[in-house]
């Protein structure tokens, strides 16, 4: 059976060597023994890296180097972990899968990963959306001008589409 790209990509990265994108490109294109795109490797690769959307995220560093392509590398604490409990990982559903829970629970070394960056979590964490009540419009429009002067002070960013229909 064909392994999936994201299966190939962490088999790679468990080897604890960087990867650039073209280097993994290249990797999977070897292993499908086709052409493979890196097109189609970034989103994988992104998704993989992102902790908010799979939690093998956590350990895999990015590093930005000036001049050269960003380079993807798995902790070597989390080198050891079978393709099985990475791939799991890697997953946000699934009965009876390994959790990032159960990877520090079995491996305590990997807890300094979450800790730095779920600290870093809470700065990044988005604002809370604050709701404004309109005030009933009346014919002059001054509760809907209202309305946007408070939401303008608040620092919030709005995006308005304005439908005109003349009967």
């Amino acid at each position: 059976m064909k392994k999936s790209k994201k299966e190939i990509i962490i088999e790679a990265l468990q080897s604890g060597n960087p990867f650039s994108l073209s280097e993994l490109t290249a990797y999977l294109s070897e292993a499908y023994g086709e052409d493979v795109k890196s097109a189609n490797v970034s989103p994988v690769l992104t998704t993989l890296g992102d902790k908010k959307k799979s939690e093998i995220g956590y350990f895999i560093q990015k590093r930005k180097k000036p001049k050269r392509p960003n380079e993807y590398k798995l902790v070597g604490e989390a080198c050891e972990m079978p393709i099985e409990e990475l791939m799991d990982l890697s997953r946000n559903i699934g009965k009876n899968r390994f959790t990032l829970q159960d990877a520090v629970e079995k491996y305590p070394a990997l807890q300094k990963y979450v800790d730095k960056i779920s600290s870093s979590d809470d700065a990044e964490a988005a604002p809370v959306e604050k709701k404004v009540q309109p005030d009933p419009i009346d014919d002059q429009g001054k509760g809907l001008h209202r309305l946007v002067g408070d939401l303008l002070k608040s620092g919030i960013t709005l995006d308005v589409n304005v439908n005109v229909r003349i009967v």
